[in-house]
């Protein structure tokens, strides 16, 4: 069993306070995040390449966002999708790339 507190806690689930505890329970969670980062997908892109506009969307927004491409096709604006599967946690370097592609996310 494990109580909830904001102390980290050891393998056994009891809180602690000390730092080196502390430490080696970050450096740990970011571990696991670094390997996460690795796994996670690049988000996806829906539509024309070259578009004035680009939709940002994750989770289930991205239906709504697809089904709004031929209306704003009509308008005559031409607009992609970009959808993301996860919003944490996010490369910064990735984003960069991707979004130096678009003119107005």
């Amino acid at each position: 069993m494990h109580v909830a507190t904001s102390y980290e806690h050891d393998e056994t689930g009891f809180s602690s306070e000390s730092f080196s505890m502390r430490t080696m329970q970050v450096d740990k969670r970011m571990k696991k995040l670094a390997l996460l980062m690795k796994e996670i997908d690049a988000p996806a892109f829906y539509g024309p390449k070259k578009a004035e506009v680009t939709l940002v969307v994750w989770g289930s927004h991205k239906l709504s966002a697809l089904d709004a491409l031929p209306m704003l096709e009509r308008e005559k604006i031409t607009a992609n999708v970009l959808h993301f599967t996860h919003v944490f946690p996010l490369d910064p370097d990735r984003l960069k790339k991707i979004f130096a592609g678009c003119k107005k996310p």
